[in-house]
């Protein structure tokens, strides 16, 4: 009866053993599901003009802001996709709509890149606001004044915020399953090198 109690406890333990597991994993899921909602809302964030052509975009922050060109989107139900290189020879301007100031354009400071599902892009420009307006984007390439091919232009800004935050998640995530894997798999190991002695 001594006996069975014992394995009956110990059977207790090897289920003991695993809370740290389990809830290492509950939290990496947790921080997958952040990673995942801030990617979904930077894309929800980005605004999306179609060009060649000049765009009325209302901006509602000051700060940084990235153009990225979206090589493969999907804007008003029609399906936008051509080559990174397609648009060869772009040149855009911005100028605030309420004094006819220009907003200088830079060339992004670092090759950002980004893919959400059917959406991919990559940085353009860069450019820095000192407060929320309406601005004029107007954005021409060679062989567009023909009317043929259209790209998209998106903006947004944060997007180098998301990416570090992304990275570190992604690391805390690996740490954390790491951690909670090694204490439930020592916590196992343990009860089985103490086994009772019947």
């Amino acid at each position: 009866m001594e006996a069975g109690q014992k394995t009956g406890r110990r059977w207790y333990l090897y289920v003991l053993s695993m809370i740290p597991f389990l809830a290492g994993l509950a939290v990496c899921v947790l921080l997958g599901v952040r990673v995942w909602q801030g990617l979904v809302q930077f894309d929800k964030s980005l605004l999306r003009v179609v060009v060649p052509g000049e765009k009325a975009v209302a901006l509602p922050n000051s700060g940084d802001y990235t153009i990225f060109h979206e090589h493969k989107t999907i804007v008003d139900g029609i399906v936008y996709s051509s080559s990174e290189d397609s648009i060869s020879g772009l040149s855009c301007t911005m100028k605030d709509s309420r004094t006819g100031e220009n907003v200088p354009l830079r060339p992004s400071s670092s090759n950002m890149n980004y893919s959400f599902g059917s959406t991919e892009g990559r940085s353009l420009f860069d450019f820095s606001l000192g407060g929320a307006g309406v601005f004029r984007l107007s954005c021409l390439f060679p062989g567009a004044e023909s009317g043929g091919a259209k790209t998209v232009l998106a903006i947004g800004q944060g997007f180098g915020r998301e990416i570090f935050n992304t990275i570190s998640f992604v690391f805390m995530i690996i740490a954390i399953f790491v951690i909670s894997f090694g204490a439930s798999a020592a916590a196992i190991v343990y009860l089985i090198v103490k086994k009772p002695k019947v």
